[in-house]
């Protein structure tokens, strides 16, 4: 199965990455590559939302 769309790791926006993540729910669960592609997602838009609200490495950004 190929997964398309998957978005920049170094660009992507947390929208970006929850449009990605919400394609790959329809896809088939016990597939591997998708399984392994939803947890990419869900680990990217945890770090954007971490980021977003200045919380860095478990760590509450105070600069």
């Amino acid at each position: 199965m190929v997964i398309s769309g998957e978005p920049d790791p170094t660009s992507a926006s947390v929208e970006d990455w929850l449009t990605c993540r919400e394609h790959l729910r329809t896809l088939p669960a016990k597939d591997e590559g998708v399984s392994v592609a939803l947890a990419i997602a869900n680990t990217q838009i945890r770090k954007l939302q971490n980021t977003e609200s200045g919380i860095v490495a478990g760590r509450r950004n105070t600069a």
